[in-house]
């Protein structure tokens, strides 16, 4: 059986003059853009790109004029097919492809979808690349794969891993990267000349979420909560008493509520009850673009130093660590048919 793996990502513009039709995808995707009727909604996406355009251009500017999500995407999906194609232990009736795709920037789904049909793959898994699912992101995706499978005419058996943030190794890595932190914290201290710790404060972030969708039932509050808990008891079992956490939401868009408390309120709070360091983990981002490289590591970093905290430490994403490509084969691991040798 002809098996692919094909990665899907929301994607983001590699240059200034693809900010616009990034823009307009973006907005045209009837999963964010909901409530509209589609023979309205391209009309819509154009005059909300047009309004955003001279603001987005300024602050992709800030962090090199790009998005930096599109190259690890692909790095992800190279470095898997490097990985899957060195296993000992098993040998592929043909070999099993990888892919990737966007859902707002090239390769586009479809496009990516017309080269797999070519190569007469029979099974395709898809994997998106957010550990919690919601409509706007995964769901999203999940629908514009079938939507042109239609298009294609080609029906290939489907299997659809629509959240993976309870993976054991996945969680491993996140604790890591907070661990990474921590040892600043600790040089922090050590080197205090009061000869006191600075109060320390572990901050979740998440991509916000609005709060119509979240009425509709979308799961990924919850999914959130749980992952938020999961780590909190990692970290709480190694170093206890040491830290204090909270949940905050990042990136909302427009008038609208959407999942609370925003960030920069939570970072002002936290400033008003003393914390001094501040550990800021994104928890719904697997590589760095705009919400990281502009949001929290100039944005928030800045409110955080205006506010009084003293220390502020970013966790890394994963970019092309070759930890996370272990990641991604522990996911799809029981989702591949293997021959054995």
């Amino acid at each position: 059986m002809r098996q692919a793996i094909l990665l899907l990502n929301f994607g983001g513009p590699e240059s200034l003059v693809e900010i616009k039709p990034f823009l307009f995808r973006l907005f045209s995707a009837p999963e964010i853009l909901t409530g509209i009727p589609a023979f309205f909604r391209p009309l819509i996406a154009f005059f909300i790109s047009l309004l955003r355009l001279k603001k987005a251009k300024k602050i992709y500017r800030q962090i090199n004029g790009k998005s930096p999500q599109n190259f690890y995407t692909r790095k992800q999906a190279q470095a898997l097919d490097q990985a899957l194609a060195q296993s000992p232990a098993y040998h592929y009736p043909s070999p099993i492809r990888i892919a990737s795709a966007n859902r707002t920037t090239e390769p586009s789904i479809r496009h990516t979808l017309q080269q797999l049909k070519q190569k007469n793959i029979e099974k395709l898994i898809l994997l998106p690349l957010f550990p919690q699912y919601s409509t706007t992101t995964t769901g999203s995706c999940f629908n514009e794969v079938d939507r042109q499978l239609i298009k294609l005419k080609w029906y290939p058996q489907i299997i659809k891993i629509d959240s993976w943030y309870q993976n054991e190794d996945y969680i491993n890595l996140v604790v890591q990267t907070i661990e990474e932190q921590i040892i600043c914290i600790q040089a922090n201290n050590n080197e205090n000349d009061q000869n006191e710790d600075l109060p320390a404060h572990i901050l979740f972030s998440a991509h916000s979420l609005p709060m119509k969708t979240v009425e509709k039932g979308d799961p990924y509050p919850t999914q959130i909560n749980n992952f938020v808990s999961t780590l909190t008891k990692r970290i709480q079992s190694k170093y206890p008493q040491q830290f204090t956490y909270s949940l905050a939401y990042q990136s909302r868009l427009g008038p609208l509520k959407w999942l609370e408390p925003y960030l920069s309120d939570e970072i002002q709070r936290l400033a008003t009850v003393g914390i001094k360091q501040l550990i800021m983990v994104p928890i719904s981002f697997v590589s760095d673009h705009i919400e990281t490289l502009y949001e929290l590591d100039q944005v928030y970093a800045r409110l955080s130093s205006d506010c009084g905290i003293l220390h502020y430490h970013r966790c890394r994403t994963f970019n092309d660590d070759i930890a996370f490509t272990k990641v991604l084969q522990s996911i799809t691991k029981s989702k591949i048919k293997y021959n054995k040798v």
